[in-house]
C-alpha cells in the first residue's frame, strides 16, 4: 500500500504596499493582496513624520486575492525633510499568515 502525500495550503490574505512615490505634491502608492483570500473594508493609513494624530486614511471596500489597487492622494508638505509611511490594515483586522505583516508598511523619506 503506497503512502499518499497530502499538502495543505494555508488560507489567508497577504496585504502589501508595493510601491510608494511622492511627486509634485501628490502621493502615489499601490496596495496589493497576494494572498488566497479576498479582503473587504480594509483601511490604509498615511502617516507623516510618525504623527499618527494627524494621519490620513483610505478605506478599500473590496480587494480580491491576487489583485492590487493604485491610489493618488494630494499631499502638501512643509519645507524640510519628512518621512511618509503607508500602512495597510494598521488595526490588523485582516487574517494574514504569520510573518507576512512586514510588507504591510512602506516608508519613504522625502525633502520638500
Amino acid at each position: 500500500m503506497g503512502l499518499k502525500r497530502l499538502s495543505f495550503k494555508t488560507l489567508g490574505s497577504d496585504l502589501a504596499i508595493e510601491s510608494l512615490t511622492y511627486q509634485a505634491g501628490a502621493l502615489h502608492f499601490r496596495v496589493s493582496n497576494g494572498g488566497s483570500m479576498d479582503v473587504s473594508d480594509v483601511g490604509v493609513a498615511v502617516v507623516i513624520d510618525d504623527r499618527y494624530s494627524n494621519h490620513r486614511y483610505v478605506r478599500i471596500p473590496w480587494l480580491k486575492a491576487g489583485e492590487s489597487e493604485d491610489f493618488t492622494m494630494p499631499l502638501s508638505l512643509p519645507k524640510g525633510d519628512h518621512r511618509i509611511s503607508v500602512i495597510a490594515d494598521p488595526e490588523q483586522l485582516v487574517i494574514e499568515v504569520a510573518g507576512r505583516r512586514a510588507n504591510n508598511r512602506m516608508d519613504l523619506d522625502v525633502a520638500s
